[in-house]
């Protein structure tokens, strides 16, 4: 379940390309505007992608194995969980939860790093309920603060939830969301931001891992983003459809206009093309 390490270097990267990529986000005309823009929705892309396929040991220990069974949960009051409690952000049904909270500090980057992890089985397995297995939501809240130079202080938080729906049959399927937002500051005056939402659709909780070559994920995940800089505001929106590992043709756009088009191969290839450019030159990259 220890996510932080690859969230922190996710969130770094992003606000690393939001710093440098935009200068004028009202409209997408030219080739350099397409290019920021596509390339920072295929970096946000394989982030969520990364996010879907981190489930099947995104509950670390006690993740279900086949349908009907368990693999020997850890009890509530161990490893810092506490419940059954209210979760402030989805408190319909009350005191069905379980939280865990912990900090973690890197010194060398001068960044703190703070989780909080809400988790709820149906049935409530460490309340007194049996096995099987049916559902389980869990809610990730990663907080991020790292301390730049020449008074500039990035902030970035991550908001992510999810719900994982076990079948009879052992195919297990996730529908869920992320929610990423975050700032830059500089002698404490913001001067970009930005929000981005993912949500997911019956995806397969195996194959979208970089090391799942080939990869035979499927779902479909829809994402918005919403950015500020320099008191301007640009809109992105983009749609994906794996089947098997593939995704052919997916479009981009801004404000939307479609300006980029996505291909995914299940050899962990991947290529966009713009309208700038004729759709005719493919920018490839890993995923």
């Amino acid at each position: 379940m220890r996510r932080t390490i690859p969230i922190l270097v996710i969130l770094i990267g992003l606000l690393a390309l939001w710093g440098c990529s935009k200068k004028n986000p009202t409209q997408a005309t030219n080739k350099s505007q397409e290019q920021a823009f596509a390339t920072e929705s295929q970096t946000n892309a394989v982030r969520a992608f990364d996010f879907v396929g981190s489930f099947p040991a995104g509950l670390d220990s006690f993740e279900p194995g086949q349908p009907g069974s368990f693999n020997t949960p850890y009890p509530p009051d161990t490893l810092k969980w506490k419940g059954p409690i209210q979760n402030p952000h989805q408190p319909s049904p009350p005191n069905t939860w379980y939280r865990a909270h912990w900090d973690t500090t890197y010194q060398q980057s001068n960044t703190s790093v703070h989780d909080t992890v809400f988790v709820r089985f149906t049935p409530d397995i460490w309340g007194g309920g049996l096995p099987p297995v049916t559902q389980v939501d869990w809610e990730a809240l990663v907080n991020v603060i790292v301390g730049g130079t020449s008074g500039t202080t990035t902030q970035t938080s991550l908001d992510d939830s999810a719900s994982v729906r076990y079948s009879a049959g052992g195919s297990d399927k996730t529908d869920g969301g992320i929610r990423i937002t975050g700032s830059v500051k500089a002698n404490n005056s913001v001067i970009s931001n930005f929000i981005y939402r993912f949500t997911w659709l019956n995806c397969t909780r195996t194959g979208w891992r970089k090391t799942d070559i080939p990869h035979t994920c499927s779902g479909n995940i829809g994402w918005t983003a919403t950015s500020s800089y320099a008191f301007q505001t640009y809109t992105l929106s983009g749609s994906y459809s794996f089947s098997n590992g593939s995704c052919s043709e997916a479009p981009v756009m801004f404000n939307n206009t479609v300006f980029a088009k996505f291909w995914f191969t299940p050899d962990g290839n991947g290529y966009y093309t713009l309208l700038s450019e004729g759709w005719q030159t493919k920018h490839d990259f890993k995923w």
